[in-house]
């Protein structure tokens, strides 16, 4: 572990101000067998879990190459589970499993501190937050605010937001990015938004409650950030919405 990631870790609870709900559970212990990445792990038992909260970047497989900070954030959460003797309780998400069939959780160590919380204060990796798991959802907020004021870890980069006029064709993954709205629209089952660049997000209905007083007619002209996983439609690239957590409104 080099000198930076071993300060990272010993400095982590001076910079998270408030700490996510503490863990209360009898569940027992779990151990864990293997970390894949930084938001992705396997327990002895077999199970894969994904971290409920966060996306960290990928580590690259099958002749890809690594997202920048892959391996910062897998060896960060490898460092907190060294920490805990690869023990660790979990908190299940009102929705278990993903469509990977990877289970779904809010992990925390032996001390019940949660390590989502941990990694996105060390800016390894960003928070999202896709209902119905959506507790914690203000916490893992600050911690990703405190993380970014100072530019830790991902932070720090140029290039980070992404602009989306830099964006390639055909781009898939997670990406958080930076542009402005052309025109927003209402359409039978969803509301579309698109980007000057050629980027087109999507918020379907059944979601809309989340998003209160939503009025497309208003967005146009409006800079933003947006995150979420990128991939290619019918006239572009296009993202699908969630949560307004996904959306950071930005001064004209």
């Amino acid at each position: 572990m080099g000198l930076f990631l071993c300060l990272l870790f010993f400095l982590l609870p001076s910079f998270v101000a408030a700490s996510c709900q503490s863990f209360e559970s009898p569940t027992p212990q779990v151990k864990v067998a293997k970390v894949f990445d930084g938001d992705t792990l396997e327990l002895k038992d077999g199970r894969r879990i994904r971290l409920i909260g966060i996306n960290t970047p990928e580590i690259g497989r099958q002749g890809r190459t690594d997202e920048t900070g892959a391996r910062a954030a897998r060896r960060l959460l490898q460092s907190l589970l060294e920490a805990s003797a690869q023990r660790i309780y979990l908190r299940p998400g009102e929705e278990q499993q993903d469509r990977y069939h990877r289970h779904l959780a809010h992990l925390y160590n032996a001390d019940g501190e949660n390590l989502t919380e941990r990694l996105l204060a060390a800016g390894v990796g960003l928070q999202i937050a896709i209902p119905p798991n959506l507790q914690n959802l203000d916490c893992y907020g600050q911690a990703e605010a405190e993380a970014r004021a100072v530019g830790r870890g991902l932070w720090k980069g140029s290039d980070f937001p992404l602009d989306v006029s830099r964006l390639r064709a055909r781009e898939r993954g997670f990406y958080l990015l930076r542009g402005l709205v052309a025109r927003a629209k209402r359409e039978r089952d969803r509301i579309w938004i698109d980007l000057q660049g050629g980027v087109e997000l999507w918020v379907h209905n059944d979601e809309l409650p989340y998003f209160g007083d939503f009025k497309p007619e208003l967005l146009a002209g409006r800079p933003l950030e947006v995150r979420g996983w990128l991939y290619p439609g019918k006239d572009g690239l296009r993202m699908r919405l969630r949560h307004p957590a996904a959306i950071r409104w930005l001064d004209r």
